[in-house]
């Protein structure tokens, strides 16, 4: 199974334009399943922590994949 950054980019890619975190988990929700109370906020934390670094803010929420 794929982690959640591992989504969050493939849905980047597919989207071709930066989206909005909240966006970007009703995607992820569609393949992965979240335990917890805010998936949202799990979203973004991986979003924001991503160790291979693919993501960048370009507004208030707003991610994108660095070129």
């Amino acid at each position: 199974m794929l982690s959640t950054c591992d989504l969050a980019y493939e849905i980047l890619k597919k989207a071709r334009k930066p989206m909005h975190y909240r966006e970007i988990t009703k995607e992820i929700l569609k393949e992965k399943t979240f335990w917890g109370k805010t998936p949202e906020y799990t979203v973004l934390s991986d979003l924001i922590t991503d160790r291979k670094k693919r993501f960048i803010r370009v507004r208030r929420g707003i991610y994108a994949l660095k070129k």
